[in-house]
């Protein structure tokens, strides 16, 4: 790979590995398990607001006119509110505030998804019930890991079953495994993510990871 890789890698038609270097150093940061919460929430938000800003690089915007002290000049309006942010909980609120940042109209669903530990399959617990989605609005997911892609795929139905249709989704670390899943679950998904690891061990965490990112940026758990 030259010196001068591009910030974004098109891994294949779905997924894009964003290799921009600060983003990259925040992943080591969140990596290393001797790094303190401290770090790891600062780490954190890097990497969000650089996945923000390439995700929403897609976010369209309508042309304008704006007036200057000086004359007019032309603009652009974001239709941010064609926009649902839906982090997956907990560890998808992580990801949020960037994005509310940006998308400052844009709507927020939540979606409660836990893992059963001793299936490894998706168990909701929130919402009952969620809005219906109006035709035509794009939806952000977001969550940091996607192990085996159980939970991204039982969000996605959810938001189906209420109207939903175009889906990005913004992640720290996949697995192969996860995406593979994911992508074939949703096949006109865009799903941008700063790494790629190879291996889920017998319990279906990411190898190597990161831990659990939910307890890491929280500071629960009994590493916090």
């Amino acid at each position: 790979m030259p010196d001068f890789m591009e910030d974004l890698m098109q891994v294949s038609q779905n997924v894009q590995l964003l290799t921009h270097p600060v983003a990259q150093a925040a992943l080591t940061i969140l990596r290393d398990v001797t790094s303190s919460r401290t770090e790891f929430v600062r780490a954190n938000n890097l990497a969000a607001l650089i996945l923000a800003l390439e995700v929403t690089s897609q976010v369209r915007a309508s042309p304008t006119k704006v007036v200057t002290p000086l004359g007019t000049a032309d603009g652009r309006i974001l239709l941010d509110d064609r926009v649902i942010l839906v982090p997956i909980l907990r560890a998808g609120m992580a990801l949020l505030d960037p994005f509310r940042l940006l998308l400052p109209r844009a709507q927020i669903y939540h979606i409660g998804i836990r893992r059963d530990e001793s299936t490894a399959l998706p168990e909701r617990y929130y919402p009952k019930d969620l809005p219906q989605i109006v035709g035509g609005k794009t939806i952000i997911l977001l969550d940091p890991m996607l192990a085996t892609g159980g939970s991204v795929c039982d969000a996605i139905d959810q938001l189906k079953g209420a109207g939903a249709e175009h889906f990005f989704f913004a992640n720290v670390i996949a697995s192969q495994e996860g995406l593979n899943k994911v992508c074939e679950y949703t096949p006109q998904i865009k799903i941008v993510t700063l790494a790629i690891d190879a291996e889920l061990n017998d319990q279906k965490y990411i190898v190597p990871g990161l831990g659990d990112y939910g307890d890491r940026f929280n500071g629960t758990g009994a590493a916090a």
